[in-house]
């Protein structure tokens, strides 16, 4: 199970941060996917399928970026992605302190 950090958000700032981690943890989990996706031999139609499977979790971790980018943008702030660090380095752990164990989501 995954558990999630959490913990108060305060004022814009802290809107604002959670945002940028949200964008960053969202980024975070497109490359192990498209890995996935990439390295199916062609194949039969389950193939087909797992295939379909990852672009469509591809799809989705790309569509919540870009709607934490949103409104991020809609509050005044701006999308952090050109910075130093923000390309995780894999393996590795995801941002905003998630990490495997026991606890709830």
């Amino acid at each position: 199970m995954i558990r999630i950090a959490s913990g108060p958000i305060v004022g814009r700032a802290g809107v604002v941060e959670a945002l940028q981690n949200a964008v960053r943890l969202e980024h975070a989990t497109v490359p192990p996917y498209l890995t996935a996706l990439y390295t199916l031999k062609p194949g039969g139609a389950g193939v087909r399928v797992a295939a379909g499977i990852l672009r469509g979790i591809v799809e989705e971790e790309m569509l919540h970026m870009a709607l934490a980018c949103n409104i991020l943008n809609a509050i005044g702030g701006t999308p952090r992605i050109a910075e130093p660090g923000f390309i995780p380095d894999y393996p590795g752990p995801l941002p905003m302190g998630i990490e495997e164990g026991s606890g709830s989501v």
